[in-house]
């Protein structure tokens, strides 16, 4: 009876060929199909990354709004910049212009400006999310003409309503165009979230000691 390796040995050259090439297959390509298998066909999963009494919030969506706040940061920027050079918040222009002398890269807040820098992280947005969505429960409300008063206080009363408008909408001195009603409602909401904030500091302080340090914890 002839040895069942009689064919494997005839055929030996092939054979090594063949599983050559299905190693290389294997190797390069196996793992991409496995990952692909398991995350649905290669589509990038959109999980919900925060809850809160019952709001789901998804990655993609958040980042959507995280976005929002930044451009409308860059745009209020852009408003006080033009307001400055019309000669708006002349303090602050000093101290701007001493803090580049000595530390370029340093940071200063900017006066009558809503959004900071940890506002504008991701966890910062959820609280804004948050705060702001607690104050509208309670029967809060910003009305336009409020966000309106807010437009003017950033640019220190130098800009019209009109020339704020033209920046925010992308005129020729903006480079974030958006539409009025986008950025109203992110104004909305961080008026909304300060103005909860702002009630809750200043009822804390009629607070006893104890009951303070229980918020606190």
């Amino acid at each position: 009876m002839a040895s069942p390796f009689a064919v494997f040995r005839k055929h030996q050259a092939l054979l090594l060929v063949v599983f050559g090439v299905l190693i290389i297959v294997v190797f390069t390509i196996g793992d991409s199909v496995s990952r692909m298998a398991s995350d649905g066909g290669g589509e990038q999963r959109d999980e919900v990354v925060v809850r809160w009494d019952g709001t789901k919030l998804k990655q993609s969506r958040l980042q959507g709004i995280q976005l929002g706040r930044r451009i409308a940061q860059s745009s209020l920027v852009e408003v006080q910049n033009a307001a400055m050079q019309k000669g708006a918040f002349p303090q602050f222009q000093q101290q701007l212009a001493f803090m580049r002398r000595i530390n370029p890269q340093g940071a200063i807040r900017r006066p009558q400006m809503i959004f900071s820098g940890d506002d504008l992280s991701p966890l910062g947005t959820v609280r804004s999310m948050v705060l702001a969505a607690r104050a509208q429960a309670m029967g809060m409300v910003v009305p336009d003409t409020q966000v309106q008063k807010y437009l003017l206080e950033v640019s220190d009363g130098k800009l019209t309503y009109q020339e704020i408008r033209e920046i925010l909408l992308g005129g020729k001195n903006s480079r974030y165009p958006q539409s009025m009603k986008s950025v109203f409602e992110v104004l909305r909401q961080e008026i909304l979230a300060d103005k909860l904030f702002s009630e809750f500091i200043r009822g804390t302080i009629a607070m006893p000691a104890a009951q303070q340090l229980d918020y606190f914890s």
